[in-house]
């Protein structure tokens, strides 16, 4: 009964949270929240906070209006430029999306707090459980073999998306936060996830993204879980039918990413300087035999082949200030720099064999996480301001 009291008393200051945001907060909690929801219905709601941010003058201004943001800006229009010239206009559709995104994380950086953050991570954690519903659905209409999607259109993006709950569950166990039973849960209802949709190179996500956490939260006695983790996950491959499936396709799989990446750098040579614009593999697997492949299933690769030298320099240029920022926080507060450097750990380690953040739904909940590392401590001077 004591933690049945514990965990309702947990999910009222969860509500409490929600309640005590304005518009703008809720907006963005729902924006998290509904990246969970089928793809149909998380778009149009994304479209919709997006849009609602836009309009919000103060926001944009301290947002956009900075002299540093003058590369951010160039790169802007070579994503846009470089598919138009090219006549690729699958590549300007996903060029632009990249750009809202992107602007969508500026503007996140700048409104978020501290107690936003807060509220945001338990309400991504219980939005997971609509992902993880719709993915069981899928497996019962389509049968064993399927790989389930939670409704987010791929199998290895649900997978993504379930690396980052487990990384936020693990990060709110380790502080001692309230609701760990739920966290618990949470993080085997996310192994279920991952089993349905049958993602290998999340388990090897999540393992580098908690290591990184526990290093970085000052829990190294707990670093010999991940070792006998992995123990118990090759076993359960081994000796337990329908664990890991895939896992006999291996070397098969093994051999079609090389022949993906091989491609891949060819196509970068072609245009070292400029790249071919965002999904420039989808247009060069035309040409190379590997068709319907949308990208080049590594987030390194990808880079190079899509930007170039410039636009990928311009990333690494601002992703070098961020990494920095996030050190300066790190060591003056901790908070939430942790979590933020797990959630990066995973998409590091997942980018090795494939580039999941390239997708709407993934790519807006990266966005909000990772704004996390500019949340602000809020300091109420009326009724009616706060800094």
């Amino acid at each position: 009964m004591r933690q049945i009291g514990k965990q309702a008393g947990w999910f009222s200051a969860c509500l409490s949270g929600i309640r005590s945001e304005d518009l703008t907060g809720r907006i963005l909690i729902l924006c998290a929240a509904s990246c969970f929801f089928p793809f149909l219905l998380s778009v149009s709601v994304c479209f919709i906070s997006f849009v609602f941010l836009l309009f919000q003058r103060c926001l944009l201004k301290k947002a956009l209006i900075r002299k540093t943001l003058i590369p951010m800006y160039i790169l802007f229009l070579l994503l846009l430029l470089v598919p138009l010239c090219r006549g690729r206009w699958l590549g300007l559709v996903a060029g632009g999306a990249t750009v809202c995104i992107t602007i969508f994380f500026l503007l996140c950086c700048n409104r978020m707090s501290n107690r936003l953050f807060e509220t945001i991570l338990p309400v991504c954690c219980l939005a997971s459980y609509v992902s993880l519903l719709y993915a069981i659905g899928e497996k019962i209409v389509n049968g064993p073999a399927f790989r389930s999607t939670g409704g987010i259109y791929n199998a290895n993006y649900y997978g993504t998306m379930l690396e980052f709950v487990m990384i936020i569950c693990l990060y709110q166990i380790a502080r001692k936060r309230a609701g760990r039973l739920f966290y618990i849960i949470t993080i085997f209802s996310s192994v279920i996830g991952i089993l349905l949709c049958d993602c290998q190179s999340a388990w090897l996500a999540v393992l580098g993204g908690t290591l990184l956490l526990l290093y970085l939260c000052g829990k190294r006695r707990f670093l010999w879980v991940v070792p006998v983790a992995v123990v118990v996950l090759l076993g359960c491959a081994l000796f337990i039918p329908g664990v890991l499936p895939r896992l006999s396709m291996l070397p098969q799989n093994a051999a079609t990413r090389f022949n993906i990446w091989y491609h891949a750098v060819l196509g970068f040579l072609e245009n070292p300087l400029f790249g071919g614009g965002t999904l420039a593999f989808y247009y060069l697997g035309e040409m190379s035999g590997t068709r319907h492949i949308m990208h080049a299933h590594s987030i390194y690769l990808d880079a190079f082949l899509s930007y170039g030298l410039v636009g990928t320099g311009i990333w690494l240029y601002y992703i070098r200030g961020y990494i920095m920022h996030l050190y300066r926080r790190y060591r003056a507060c901790r908070y939430p720099a942790p979590l933020v450097m797990g959630i990066l750990g995973t998409v590091m380690v997942h980018g090795v064999t494939d580039h999941t953040t390239l997708w709407m739904q993934t790519g807006m909940l990266l966005a909000v996480l990772l704004s996390g590392a500019f949340a602000k401590r809020e300091i109420v001077l009326d009724s009616k301001q706060k800094v």
